[in-house]
């Protein structure tokens, strides 16, 4: 199975899962009905607009969507700032630090 049947597979398991129709979830998430058609039946593969909108449309995230429930983003509590994952705890916004060599071989 490829990528794009495996999507299409999920996301027509997905949006059956939650009763809707090929024209409740064209509109809810503003992709047409023959799109979600196509990648339903693994003959396009989706742009990643087209996932985002199409996992809004199905009040899911995009990890949710391409099966991926396990995501650190999806599970990740939402930190101040601009630090990247992994800098930051939930229970402190003190950065954790690394000790990183630096020293250049000889």
């Amino acid at each position: 199975m490829t990528t794009a049947q495996a999507l299409g597979a999920r996301l027509r398991h997905l949006r059956k899962s939650k009763q809707m129709t090929l024209t409740d979830l064209g509109s809810l998430s503003g992709v047409s009905v023959s799109t979600i058609s196509k990648i339903e039946n693994g003959a396009l593969s989706p742009t990643l607009d087209k996932v985002l909108r199409l996992a809004e449309g199905l009040e899911l995230s995009i990890g949710q969507l391409i099966g991926d429930e396990q995501s650190a983003y999806d599970k990740r509590p939402p930190t101040a700032g601009c630090c990247p994952p992994g800098l930051t705890t939930a229970s402190s916004s003190t950065p954790t630090t690394t000790n990183i060599n630096t020293s250049v071989p000889s």
